[in-house]
């Protein structure tokens, strides 16, 4: 995945390539789908088999407690939460939350910067509203 990919305007996704409104999701099959496009000379089961190897490095990394840094994408961490006291939403009763490990992702800023790139105001228009105002 190269900063052009992220910089095509109105693109929810990358594997194809569509615009869309809706929050689209990126599948494994859409992952091997790209690694046979951009890799000449391989079948599409090579490509399978690179996707689930990759991914299965990834999981099983995280399964161990280790931290996954992917630059320029971000970084997976294990965070462990205690044990705490909370309330049934349904029936207000007592309840325990058990103490549990989560995955966590923090996002590099490039991968920031590509998601918020629509949302940023237009420099242009901005500088034309101060010099008007002073």
């Amino acid at each position: 995945m190269t900063d052009q990919d992220w910089k095509k305007p109105g693109r929810n996704t990358i594997s194809s390539g569509t615009p869309s409104t809706e929050t689209a999701t990126l599948t494994r099959a859409d992952i091997a789908k790209s690694v046979y496009k951009a890799v000449p000379n391989q079948s599409r089961q090579m490509a399978e088999n690179i996707t689930d190897a990759v991914l299965d490095m990834i999981s099983g990394a995280i399964a161990r407690g280790e931290n996954v840094k992917l630059s320029g994408f971000g970084v997976f961490r294990i965070h462990e939460k205690k044990e705490r006291a909370a309330r049934n939403p349904a029936t207000g009763a007592p309840a325990i939350v058990s103490a549990r490990k989560v995955v966590l992702f923090n996002a590099s800023p490039l991968l920031k910067k590509a998601m918020n790139q629509d949302n940023q105001p237009r420099k242009g228009k901005l500088r034309a509203r101060n010099k008007s105002s002073k």
